[in-house]
C-alpha cells in the first residue's frame, strides 16, 4: 500500500465518443485518481494527425479532479492558444520539452534559462560521462 499522502495520476487518450470518456474518467476519480491526464487523442491516432483539443470541453465537466490536457503543446504560445480555446485544469508537454526545454519558462513568460544547444550539449556531456551507449541516448 502506498501511504495516503503520496498522490497517485493517471493519464490516458480519449475513447471511442464522449460517453465512454467520461465514464472512464470517472472511474479513474473513483478509484482513487488525484488527477487524470488526458491525452486529446484516440487509440488508433498517431503523432502526424493533430491533437483534438476542442474535445476537452465535451469533457471536463465530468470529473473533480484536476484534468491535465496533452497532445501538441509545442511552444509556449501553443501552450497559452490551447488553454484560451479549452481553460484546461494544466497542462501536460511533453515532445515539446524534447524539442525546447525551455518551454516551461516560455510558457510562464520568463526568460529562457539556457537555450536548447546548451541544454542537449550538457545532457551529452553527462551520457558520455556516464557511460550511456549512444542507442539509449535521445534528446
Amino acid at each position: 500500500e502506498l501511504p495516503a499522502h503520496i498522490p497517485v495520476t493517471c493519464k490516458t487518450r480519449m475513447q471511442p465518443d464522449d460517453q465512454k470518456t467520461i465514464e472512464f474518467l470517472q472511474l479513474m476519480e473513483k478509484s482513487g485518481a488525484c488527477a487524470i491526464g488526458l491525452h486529446m487523442r484516440f487509440t488508433p491516432d498517431r503523432p502526424s494527425q493533430p491533437a483534438r483539443w476542442g474535445l476537452l470541453n465535451n469533457v471536463k465537466h465530468c470529473v473533480s479532479v484536476p484534468l491535465i490536457a496533452n497532445g501538441d503543446i509545442f511552444t509556449a504560445e501553443k501552450a497559452r492558444e490551447f488553454q484560451a480555446m479549452v481553460g484546461a485544469d494544466s497542462l501536460m508537454v511533453a515532445r515539446g520539452a524534447l524539442r525546447d526545454p525551455s518551454i516551461f519558462a516560455r510558457m510562464r513568460g520568463l526568460p529562457a534559462p539556457d537555450t536548447k544547444e546548451e541544454v542537449v550539449e550538457r545532457f551529452l556531456d553527462r551520457c558520455v560521462k556516464v557511460g550511456n551507449s549512444y542507442q539509449n541516448t535521445k534528446w
